[in-house]
C-alpha cells in the first residue's frame, strides 16, 4: 500500500468515524470523543482501501527454494 492510499485510509477515518462532542458510553461514562468506525467502513473507498491493506498485510511470503 503506498504512503498516499495510507494517508487516505487515515483521512477518511478521522473524518468520517472520529466524532467530537459530549457522548454517553455504555458504561454511563461520558467521553468527549466517539470512533465509530462503521461510518468509515462502509464508505466505497475507506472499504476498498481497508481491503488492499488488509490483503497485503496477509500475503505470505513464497516458500523457499529448497534443493
Amino acid at each position: 500500500m503506498s504512503d498516499a492510499s495510507r494517508a487516505r485510509l487515515l483521512e477518511l477515518f478521522r473524518s468520517r468515524a472520529l466524532l467530537f462532542g459530549t457522548f454517553r458510553l455504555a458504561s454511563g461514562k461520558e467521553s468527549s470523543y466517539y470512533i465509530n468506525s462503521k461510518r468509515a467502513l462502509f464508505h466505497s473507498e475507506c472499504a476498498a482501501l481497508l481491503g488492499d491493506a488488509l490483503y497485503e498485510a496477509t500475503i505470505e511470503p513464497p516458500a523457499p527454494d529448497v534443493g
